[in-house]
This record gives structure tokens, sequence and C-alpha cells, in this order.
């Protein structure tokens, strides 16, 4: 589906804090799988099966979600070191939204299987995972009720 319009909610949501934390790192230690996208080139589209989550090490990454007249909101904007897909690797859920690089996108690629595997044997990081995925549903119960509203900041 192409987005007839565009309608920038830039910085509204800030999906994931920057992974800071060593032990999550640390966890995932020989299991990254670095990719590399041209600017354009979409990470996953909303409503994909989800398979894993990103790591952003370089460039920027746009969030967008489709609505109901097939215009593209723009949900946030994720820079280095942000966790992307998160939410939907651990749920097993479809993607809530399409990732698509702004310039030339650098990331580490982490399976849902490695991420499930490393919740179960590792408790600081299945303690920061959900400590982002509860962080991540407040910024979207606020984001969606803005959006609801129309008291989006200009």
């Amino acid at each position: 589906m192409s987005p007839k319009t565009s309608t920038t909610h830039q910085n509204r949501l800030a999906v994931f804090q920057p992974s800071t934390v060593p032990e999550f790192e640390s966890a995932l230690e020989g299991t990254l799988e670095r990719r590399q996208f041209a600017p354009g080139e979409c990470l996953f589209h909303e409503k994909d099966p989800s398979d894993g989550l990103y790591i952003l090490r370089e460039g920027k990454v746009r969030l967008e979600i489709a609505s109901a007249d097939s215009a593209t909101i723009e949900v946030a904007n994720c820079g280095p070191s942000m966790l992307i897909g998160a939410g939907a690797a651990v749920s097993g859920r479809p993607r809530e939204y399409t990732a698509r690089a702004l310039a030339r996108v650098t990331a580490d690629f982490v399976s849902r299987e490695v991420i499930m595997s490393r919740m179960r044997a590792y408790l600081p990081f299945a303690l920061q995972i959900s400590q982002l995925l509860a962080a991540d549903v407040e910024r979207t119960n606020q984001f969606a009720l803005r959006l609801r509203t129309g008291k989006m900041p200009a």
C-alpha cells in the first residue's frame, strides 16, 4: 500500500531508550547479525510477522504507521543504540509499524528465538526487556491519547 500523504508527528514517541545496560549487550554476545540498509529501504513493514529486533548502530530510522485513509503517520525517529521492534519480537505479534531507513543504516539483528532463550536464561536481560516494554506501553498510550484528542505538539 503506497501512502497518499504524510502526517508528521516526529519525535513524539521514543520507542526505546538507548541500550546502556551491560547485561543486555553481554547476554546477546555472539548472536548478533549485522545488517545494512540503504536510504528509503525498510527494515520491516507494518503487519509483517515479527522475527526479531534490531539494535541501531549507525544512521536514522523513521517509524511510521498507516492511517485508515492510507496516509502515513510518522511516529518517531530512532538513532544509534536504540532498539527497534522489541515489543513484537517478545510478544510474537505482527509488527505494529514500518521501520524505514532515513539514511544509510547499520543495525544488529537479534532473532526472536535468541531473545526468548536469553530471557529464560538471564534474569538481568529479562528485566531490561520488561522495563523497556513497560516504558514503551506508557509512551504508546500517551501518543494514542494525544492523537485521539488532536492535542499533538506542533
